[in-house]
């Protein structure tokens, strides 16, 4: 084991090499010394209950023993040169990764009095230059890189919108650059539906459009589309909250005659009571009978009571006899036979 000594070998000259050695030394020392100081005054505000860290003995460092006597480490013991200046300084390199990883691991306030320790007992125990140098420069390559970070501007978050529409952009001009005109299209984390991107045209989806502005815009674009091409078959088109539905045009529809506004009650009747007939008779039911007939025939059936609609075809005063026969339970027995003659006549001539 190295034994420390009063007496230190000192060169007739020293090269420039030691010179600079000598002055990393001392601003490594000096700048050790105040860390500690720092890290000692900031611990010490610390309340009782704040967490801390377990670290291991300083001797799980392979330069590192403890003294067998007297107590206390040896901070840089039983290190022999190993012959060549290059040798000695990959040795301290490695040394010195060492001790950063061991910093990176346990940063205690014991730990940041360390290089003051190590350097302190290198220069005691009579360290080779490349010993020093080869240490030295990788500390000081770490102290350098966390100078620069600790100097660093915080970073201001950025405002998730901000950031979602810098991203759509970048992915936009990307699309486009594959020479690939479809939209992609992600789905945003616990959203029911997809998210389309692309480069935008005139007549994509605006950032920010409201969802009525959205549908103005889409529906103007339809009414244009039905508007300007001839062929399509399309007359009218419906859109609600459940889907998207489409009246064709029938061929030559302006020669056919108008719907009888008769008939077309009355078959709207009879669709909306079967409608309703065939809902269950349950305990849903019974309680709410008034409203089931309210969204079925109730609408239509006020219709027919409150007015005397128009007939304007045979077929209109053919579907009244029936419904008159069909559903007039008021109606005398020989009422009915004389209806059943005229619907006869009117079937057989109109066949």
């Amino acid at each position: 084991m190295a034994t420390r000594s009063n007496s230190t070998k000192t060169p007739e000259r020293l090269s420039q090499d030691d010179i600079r050695v000598e002055q990393s030394i001392a601003t490594m020392l000096s700048a050790t010394a105040e860390a500690a100081e720092t890290a000692e005054r900031q611990f010490s505000q610390d309340s009782d209950d704040t967490p801390r860290i377990q670290t291991p003995a300083v001797s799980t460092l392979s330069f590192i023993k403890k003294r067998k006597k007297g107590g206390g480490y040896d901070y840089w013991a039983d290190i022999e040169g190993r012959g060549s200046y290059r040798d000695d300084a990959d040795f301290g390199k490695k040394c010195g990764e060492e001790f950063i990883t061991f910093l990176g691991k346990y940063p205690t306030l014991g730990n940041s009095t360390l290089l003051n320790m190590i350097v302190s007992d290198m220069v005691a125990n009579h360290a080779t230059k490349g010993h020093l140098v080869g240490f030295l420069n990788t500390v000081n390559k770490y102290t350098v890189v966390g100078s620069y970070l600790a100097a660093l501007e915080p970073a201001v978050p950025e405002h998730p919108w901000t950031k979602a529409r810098r991203l759509g952009k970048e992915l936009s001009q990307a699309l486009a650059d594959t020479g690939d005109a479809e939209f992609g299209y992600i789905l945003p984390a616990g959203y029911e539906y997809a998210v389309g991107f692309g480069m935008l045209q005139e007549d994509s989806p605006r950032l920010g459009e409201f969802p009525m502005q959205t549908i103005s815009r889409l529906g103007r674009r339809i009414a244009q589309t039905l508007r300007d091409d001839p062929e399509m078959s399309v007359e009218r088109v419906t859109i609600d909250c459940r889907g998207v539905y489409s009246q064709l045009r029938l061929p030559d529809a302006d020669d056919l005659p108008p719907v009888d506004p008769l008939l077309a009650a009355l078959n709207e009747y009879r669709e909306a009571t079967k409608a309703f007939c065939a809902i269950p008779e349950d305990d849903d039911f019974r309680q709410n009978e008034e409203r089931y007939v309210a969204e079925t025939y109730g609408a239509v059936e006020q219709k027919l009571l409150r007015n005397v609609i128009p007939t304007t075809s045979i077929e209109g005063v053919k579907a009244a006899i029936r419904f008159a026969i069909d559903d007039g339970d008021q109606i005398d027995p020989v009422a009915k036979n004389a209806l059943r003659s005229a619907l006869h006549y009117l079937d057989e001539a109109t066949a």
